[in-house]
């Protein structure tokens, strides 16, 4: 209840204190240009320029605005400059680690090859049926031997 009454309240006061505006309509500068002659009465109020007092407004007004043309084309070349090298030095980053990962591949393949040649080689049938024969032979002689080994001692 507390809350409408202080809102009507509000809304009261804006609107019974609120002061009309005086609006002024904006003086437009480019229709109160009037060309005088010597010894004429001026229709408005203002700053009387000579033709060469006008002439060098202008003429600085130009030369501000190529100035900033300038600048900003400056400016703009000077980022194209900037994104254009990084750029290219983004690219030879690029092909740099293409050409590492390359050798990088070529130089384990290579450890592949080699040491498939080395099982190839290494795995000759012939060669593990002798290791595994002798395996056999020098397990049962053990076994003999330590059998002996303990019979002896019990004696």
């Amino acid at each position: 209840m507390t809350k409408r009454l202080v809102a009507l309240l509000t809304l009261l006061a804006f609107t019974v204190a609120a002061a009309p505006a005086n609006a002024v309509e904006p003086v437009n500068q480019a229709q109160k240009i009037a060309a005088l002659n010597e010894g004429q009465r001026a229709p408005f109020q203002g700053i009387l320029l000579s033709p060469a007092a006008f002439a060098e407004i202008r003429a600085q007004a130009a030369s501000l605005v190529d100035l900033c043309t300038l600048d900003v084309d400056t400016a703009l070349a000077r980022q194209q400059a900037l994104s254009d090298m990084r750029v290219a030095m983004l690219d030879s980053q690029l092909e740099s680690e293409r050409t590492r990962s390359t050798e990088i591949i070529t130089i384990k393949d290579s450890n592949i090859a080699y040491l498939e040649k080395q099982l190839l080689q290494n795995s000759d049938p012939t060669y593990n049926e002798i290791w595994f024969a002798s395996g056999i032979v020098a397990g049962a002689l053990i076994t003999i031997g330590i059998g002996f080994a303990i019979a002896e001692a019990q004696h």
